[in-house]
């Protein structure tokens, strides 16, 4: 794939010249190594996170609404970051939060037991048992996007594939999550996708990052 950059109203010479300039003038960037671009979801956090700064930059005021006419990416990102601004760590943990909080009252309706074991780092965030000795380990995943893709970690992609692991497995999603600062943060609403059982294959899997141990010279 080949993709040309050069302005043809310009010869080879002032188009490199201007490429140039723009790199000399970029300010903040994010890098993706080819062949490991990440997630829609992280794409579209990074660029959410970037638009406040491009905006205090040009002195723009804030986007208060949709923009009608815009849509695709756009429009997903304007809207994320009015509903959301920046994902500081406090209102990560509160979609987190929330999400469990559902997910916790819905098995519990259920006829489970429920016990939260997220902090335990077992990979797994509910340990739900029955009197008869059945056991089902949910992970939950909180987002205000679509949830059509979420991130997991190597400990829970690992308790997922334990073949020693006896218990059920469940993904718990909830999804296009409300989140409102007019006094705290709150959050309400969502869409819910349950996954049971759960079973990660590996076609499903998109690596965006590797903890890599560098040798001694």
């Amino acid at each position: 794939m080949s993709i040309d950059l050069a302005w043809q109203g310009l010869s080879s010479r002032d188009s490199q010249g201007k490429g140039r300039a723009y790199e000399a003038a970029n300010i903040l960037a994010h890098e993706y190594m080819s062949g490991h671009v990440p997630a829609d979801e992280r794409l579209l956090d990074d660029l959410v996170d970037m638009l406040p700064l491009l905006a205090e930059l040009y002195g723009a005021p804030p986007i208060p609404t949709l923009t009608p006419g815009v849509s695709g990416l756009a429009a997903r990102a304007a809207g994320a970051m009015t509903r959301k601004r920046l994902l500081d760590p406090e209102t990560r943990k509160k979609i987190e939060l929330w999400a469990e909080d559902c997910a916790y009252k819905y098995f519990t309706k259920q006829g489970w037991k429920v016990e939260r074991v997220g902090s335990q780092k077992r990979g797994y965030d509910l340990e739900c048992t029955t009197e008869d000795g059945r056991e089902l380990h949910v992970e939950v995943k909180g987002t205000q996007t679509r949830g059509e893709k979420v991130v997991l970690t190597g400990n829970e992609v690992k308790h997922n594939r334990e073949a020693e692991c006896e218990a059920d497995h469940a993904l718990y999603v909830v999804s296009e999550i409300s989140v409102s600062r007019e006094k705290d943060i709150q959050c309400s609403g969502g869409e819910v996708n349950r996954i049971l059982p759960w079973t990660i294959a590996d076609e499903d899997l998109i690596a965006t990052e590797y903890s890599y141990t560098v040798p001694r010279s």
